[in-house]
């Protein structure tokens, strides 16, 4: 590789805080694969846990935020990809570099307002409104992306079906080889459901957020049918993924 060029983006996981891509993340990083998806902003200390963890070799201090001063040793990995969450800097690594692929993983509203609610302590409107400018936004992203170039993942399928999953890993060419929890060190874990910890937590005082979320964001959860589901079940459930 020539110097200064960048090594293609196989993939960017994107989605809304909460919707299992920090889980993503982990199953794409395999070190016995060399595939590594980066965590939020590529920032010095992530990049060396992860060196260290891929066991690459290559100069901490030479690299910057940007992804285009990311080195040309990315060409030693069999497969790279990025995973951001925040609407303003998803739309800036595009700027910065488009990605052969785009992953972006949804589900329903009501409980992406529960885990907001219980982690903010904000009331059902404030957490109604954060809702609805995230689904938006995710919204007007994935309208701006060529079809192809877009793979669309069910939060609620991908936990708890391995065929799904399976079909997901053929459709973007990517095993996961990974540990869902590589990124979640220092979060609570709960329950293991086929190698995707998951955390389940009844809150009832969250209800009323839910279902504010759930009414003001009626284009989101129709675009991805949750829609149709009652609120027996869309129980209010905090998780770490």
């Amino acid at each position: 590789m020539e110097d200064n060029q960048m090594k293609d983006l196989d993939i960017l996981v994107t989605g809304q805080p909460g919707s299992g891509t920090t889980m993503l993340a982990g199953l794409l990083t395999s070190p016995d694969n060399m595939t590594w998806c980066t965590s939020e902003p590529i920032a010095p200390k992530k990049l060396l846990r992860m060196q260290n963890f891929l066991k690459l070799n290559f100069d901490i201090d030479a690299i910057g935020a940007s992804y285009k001063e990311m080195p040309e040793h990315l060409d030693d990995l069999e497969k790279w990809a990025v995973k951001e969450v925040d609407a303003r800097k998803r739309i800036l690594s595009i700027s910065q570099i488009m990605p052969n692929h785009v992953v972006v993983m949804h589900r329903d509203i009501r409980h992406l307002a529960a885990k907001y609610a219980v982690e903010s302590g904000a009331g059902a409107q404030e957490v109604a409104k954060v809702m609805l400018s995230r689904a938006t936004q995710l919204l007007e992203f994935i309208d701006d992306l060529p079809d192809d170039l877009v793979t669309i993942v069910s939060y609620e399928e991908f936990v708890n079906d391995k065929e799904y999953r399976d079909m997901i890993a053929g459709l973007i060419d990517w095993p996961f080889a990974g540990d869902a929890n590589t990124y979640l060190s220092g979060r609570r874990r709960g329950e293991r459901r086929e190698g995707i910890f998951m955390l389940d937590t009844d809150n009832s005082e969250c209800e009323e957020a839910m279902k504010a979320a759930h009414e003001a964001c009626e284009e989101y959860q129709d675009r991805f049918g949750y829609s149709m589901l009652d609120g027996d079940n869309a129980e209010c459930r905090e998780e770490e993924c």
